[in-house]
């Protein structure tokens, strides 16, 4: 029997019509597989609460630009828990302090460092993303299809006192670039979230995964993507519009601007 990407929702006598078009099976697999080959460039970024147990407050992207290594968050992380010492993790697993000074587009809700050598040492085990893969593949109309990859504060436990698991989430689903150049991704946690070893399951809240990658790939069609052409990263989670079912985050034209600012020594 022919499936159809129609469903009907009822309350009382009315019947409300809702299409949707989720992409093909083998183009979701496309997609899980190629963000495995770049989601290692996003990390955890963490905090203590009051009472110094460690907790998760956001995600940040690595980035190769330039020759230089750069972070970059969303600027409302930091800002947020400007009195609170920050850490990631390092590559034996410890915590690091995350030291060294943001450039702040509040604005955007975006910031961004350069990353000193020392804490490039910490960070040896994380693959930080090439330049090559900044950019835009956005079609015309504004349309994509995009994976936001973070780590949601709904996964973090604290299964014995000191240790902090945080699992990472990719969550995708269509997406299209709105006025003032932000993005906006569709978000259903029935859709279904990609989480490695478990496979796809119910997206858990996507607290957390501000400051998070957004993933673009090109739409083929209705519901799929072209399986030769790449993803892009295009740009920051910012804020998770949870009345109007989407997550908003900042775009690439304020992404290259801020990358700009912090290679020509701003901040």
């Amino acid at each position: 029997m022919a499936s159809f990407p129609f469903i009907v929702k009822t309350r009382g006598s009315q019947a409300t019509v809702i299409a949707r078009f989720p992409v093909n099976a083998a183009s979701r697999a496309y997609v899980d597989a190629e963000i495995e080959k770049v989601r290692h460039c996003v990390i955890p970024i963490c905090g203590e609460d009051r009472q110094k147990r460690p907790g998760l407050i956001g995600s940040a992207v690595l980035l190769h630009v330039d020759g230089a290594d750069v972070l970059v968050t969303a600027a409302h992380v930091l800002k947020d828990n400007a009195d609170v010492a920050l850490f990631v993790f390092g590559a034996d697993g410890s915590g690091q302090s995350l030291a060294g000074k943001f450039l702040l587009d509040d604005q955007e809700d975006l910031a961004a460092m350069r990353v000193s050598p020392e804490l490039s040492k910490h960070l040896s085990h994380v693959t930080p993303l090439p330049q090559s893969m900044v950019g835009s593949t956005v079609l015309d109309d504004g349309r994509f299809y995009g994976s936001v990859v973070g780590y949601p504060a709904s996964s973090s436990k604290r299964p014995e006192r000191g240790v902090l698991r945080t699992p990472m989430e990719v969550y995708s689903n269509r997406g299209t670039e709105i006025i003032g150049g932000r993005l906006s991704i569709q978000f259903d946690r029935e859709s279904g979230a990609f989480s490695g070893k478990t496979g796809h399951g119910t997206a858990r809240k996507p607290t957390g995964k501000s400051g998070g990658a957004i993933f673009a790939f090109r739409l083929l069609g209705i519901n799929a993507v072209w399986p030769t052409i790449s993803p892009k990263f295009i740009g920051i989670a910012t804020h998770w519009k949870h009345k109007e079912n989407r997550i908003e985050g900042v775009g690439p034209a304020a992404l290259t601007r801020i990358l700009k600012a912090v290679l020509q020594g701003v901040a």
